[in-house]
């Protein structure tokens, strides 16, 4: 048998102990996530969102074998956070990684748990990211394997004021507006780079509308509105989706004309693309149904059957139950029952191609029991 020379039997023996000392130090893992399966995304977890199935990337974009310290904090709200902070080439790598990821979710992994899959809203800056724990047990748990894998376990910070109910929505709504006012200070000047800002004005208002008004929340849609040509996200899908609230806040303002605009951008995008099943739900029943209903309203008939058509027509894989049952309506109404079987047959004929939305069978069925499925 070959001797190796001590010097090179030295340095293997070290790369291999330095690897599984790196290894040992992934207590925690940060991978893309998308919705679908598709190229590097073939790892299936669950959203701890939602507690729907999506894909994790192949590859591991950052890990706490590059945290210098971690420490339990506790949030407003009063539970408890894990605050990992990085060293300088980890702080390096999340800014890098935060900054060219805007509106996708980023998944905070621990073993096969998927703990936290926050949406990326800004470029993190400073190499601190809080990582939330429903279950003290839980974090317990990841705190020992931290200490057991060398990373230091800073001391509990105290924690930060609790504020009434009332008091955080004054809180949130008072920050909100004072951004949205700063945003829109820059009118005429916007630019690509304000893509983060639109994305933050969108979550503001998601975190601030259970407790808002739509008088207020238009306002801040309005800016948006202003910044869409030039600032809008580049990602379809979260484009899409921020163009159903404009859509939405268009119809509440009457403003018909700007609601037909949004609708046109993103039936555009939906025949272009293919969203997952849930989410072409919320699009499809919020905004276009919505908009319908405002052309019906003002007397335009013809265009609301013509926005159900083209969206119906968009992609069958995805119909959308509200513009569908509209069309269904419509066509009955006017006693054009030949089409209307057609659309139904479509669809049955479809079923299992149509990801268990069982609301369009039944719909399709029940049409065809009032008008009789003749053969034509």
């Amino acid at each position: 048998m070959t001797r190796l020379p001590r010097i090179l039997l030295v340095v293997v023996v070290l790369t291999i102990a330095c690897s599984s000392a790196s290894a040992d130090r992934d207590v925690l893992v940060f991978r893309m996530a998308n919705e679908s399966r598709e190229g590097l995304f073939q790892i299936e977890a669950i959203n701890p969102f939602d507690g729907e199935a999506f894909y994790l990337s192949n590859e591991i974009a950052l890990s706490t074998a590059l945290a210098d310290t971690v420490r339990v904090d506790e949030s407003q709200l009063g539970s408890p956070q894990l605050a990992l902070i990085f060293n300088a080439e980890g702080a390096r790598r999340l800014a890098v990684l935060t900054a060219a990821n805007l509106g996708r979710q980023l998944a905070i992994v621990h073993g096969d748990e998927v703990l936290n899959a926050p949406i990326i809203r800004g470029r993190i800056q400073g190499g601190r990211v809080n990582v939330a724990f429903d279950d003290p047990d839980k974090l317990r748990s990841v705190l020992e394997e931290f200490e057991a894998a060398g990373i230091a376990v800073g001391e509990p910070v105290s924690p930060q004021p609790k504020l009434s109910t009332y008091e955080m929505e004054k809180q949130l709504l008072r920050r909100r507006n004072e951004y949205a006012q700063a945003v829109r200070s820059k009118a005429g000047n916007y630019s690509a780079a304000d893509s983060s800002a639109v994305l933050t004005l969108v979550e503001m208002v998601s975190v601030s509308r259970s407790f808002d008004n739509d008088d207020s929340e238009n306002e801040v849609w309005r800016v948006v509105e202003s910044m869409w040509p030039v600032a809008a996200p580049t990602d379809w899908a979260t484009r899409a989706s921020i163009l159903v609230d404009l859509l939405k806040s268009a119809v509440r303002r009457d403003d018909l004309v700007g609601a037909g605009a949004h609708a046109s951008e993103l039936l555009g995008l939906l025949e272009q693309h293919s969203l997952p099943p849930r989410r072409m739900g919320i699009i499809t029943n919020w905004g276009l149904a919505s908009l319908a209903d405002a052309y019906t309203a003002s007397g335009r008939e013809a265009d609301a059957e013509a926005l159900c058509r083209r969206a119906v027509a968009t992609d069958m894989n995805f119909l959308m139950p509200g513009p569908f049952e509209r069309l269904l309506r419509t066509l009955e109404a006017r006693q054009e029952l030949a089409e209307v079987r057609v659309w139904c047959r479509l669809v049955l004929e479809r079923a299992e191609e149509l990801h268990g939305q069982s609301m369009l069978v039944e719909m399709a069925e029940e049409a065809l029991e009032r008008v009789g499925d003749e053969a034509e």
